[in-house]
């Protein structure tokens, strides 16, 4: 390809982007113009909470010709991902593909691949069971996320165990070379600090298991508990939401289409792969107080969208395509349901007590694939290293 193609091209996936970006820009325009007050528009920060408002769906004609426009919009956005040609992103098997090539051999096995095919199968029987329960026994769909409950309990379980995970990472330092140390260790340190406070915020601090007292600095929370996400609970939740979104579907499968995540070697080994994709992915169907949020409308139809790809290209690759179908099913039958179904929730902001869960349960997994990722490099370093020679007896005169 030459020079003036590459720049045509570049420039093509620019305009899709800007396209998508600009349908989002009408949408936000659209909610201050047709749903807004004058009031709220006075404030930036009012029109903000506006725009991010938790609600049960609406489903008037407008509101269906806003979903249409995030429709477009995604369809547009992932359009142009596709445009991007600068990686053959369908050289390998679905699953097997992790965008880091130096661990084909570990990802490669007969082993790797039935295990993971094994865990992404336990997902979608879970995400069914859950929707299941939620038709058919609202009222233990809505005790499983009382707080202190079941669903909490296991999202901070599930965090503390990637904080451990990424601990013993961290003591694995030594194994990578020294000029790349330290973006392995700050890495390293970055994910298991952070999924240290995201499990101790899940629990309060141990605020209810030690009966401590809110400071009054606290008190100011939505719930007056000891924990910082509460403050500014709806901005937060946002960037929780789509952070998530971000990590385990927008950055793997950008990974198999540019070779912007893999120019460095050593950032790579924290990359979130397509396994991690199909494992995530149900993440973006757990709305119903915030499907009227753009963001998460958005969120929801890219995945959607992604989804649609990978079942196409397995079809067209001749390969068993039958998982990701099942996949897309159990996505778009979740998102469904709980719209449908939505007098069934006792409180309108239950479902997202699972959609963190399944954020817990995905990053406990990328957790594991780094911690094989750097086991991997270990053994692939100890092999690597040749035996030292014996030395020969030298006479000393």
């Amino acid at each position: 390809m030459n020079c003036k193609n590459i720049y045509f091209s570049k420039m093509k996936v620019i305009f899709y982007f800007f396209l998508s970006f600009l349908l989002i820009v009408v949408v936000i325009t659209f909610d201050l113009t047709f749903w807004d007050t004058e009031e709220r528009l006075r404030s930036i920060g009012k029109a903000v909470e506006f725009l991010l408002i938790d609600e049960p769906p609406k489903l008037s004609f407008l509101h269906l010709l806003r979903t249409f426009i995030i429709f477009l919009s995604s369809l547009i956005f992932v359009l142009g991902i596709l445009k991007i040609n600068s990686k053959d992103s369908t050289s390998s098997s679905y699953i097997n593909s992790d965008g880091f090539t130096g661990l084909k051999e570990f990802y490669g096995t007969k082993y790797a691949f039935q295990k993971r095919k094994i865990i992404i199968w336990f997902i979608v029987i879970l995400s069914f069971y859950f929707v299941f329960i939620f038709i058919t026994h609202p009222d233990l769909f809505s005790q499983l996320t009382l707080e202190d409950g079941p669903i909490e309990n296991l999202s901070a379980i599930f965090y503390f165990f990637s904080f451990g995970i990424f601990i013993y990472i961290l003591l694995n330092v030594k194994i990578i070379p020294k000029n790349h140390q330290f973006i392995f260790f700050f890495l390293s340190l970055g994910f298991a600090g952070a999924f240290f406070l995201i499990g101790m915020e899940e629990i309060s601090w141990f605020q209810r298991v030690f009966d401590i007292k809110t400071p009054k600095l606290l008190k100011a929370n939505d719930q007056e508990e000891l924990n910082l996400h509460n403050l500014l609970t709806t901005p937060i939740e946002n960037a929780y939401y789509f952070s998530a979104f971000l990590f385990f579907v927008l950055i793997p499968f950008l990974n198999e289409r540019t070779t912007v995540f893999t120019k460095a070697d050593y950032l790579r080994m924290f990359i979130p792969n397509r396994f991690l994709l199909f494992t995530g992915v149900i993440i973006m169907a757990y709305n119903y107080d915030m499907w009227n949020n753009f963001i998460m409308q958005w969120c929801f139809f890219v995945t959607l969208l992604i989804l649609l790809y990978y079942l196409w290209s397995a079809y067209k690759l001749n390969e068993d395509y039958f998982l990701i179908f099942t996949i897309l099913i159990i996505y778009m039958f979740s998102q469904f349901i709980f719209i449908l179904k939505g007098s069934n929730f006792s409180r309108i902001w239950e479902v997202t007590e699972f959609k963190e869960f399944y954020i817990a349960l995905a990053y406990l997994l990328f957790a594991i694939e780094v911690l094989g990722r750097v086991h991997n490099f270990k053994l692939n370093a100890k092999l690597s290293v040749k035996p030292p020679q014996q030395n020969k007896k030298v006479k000393l005169y």
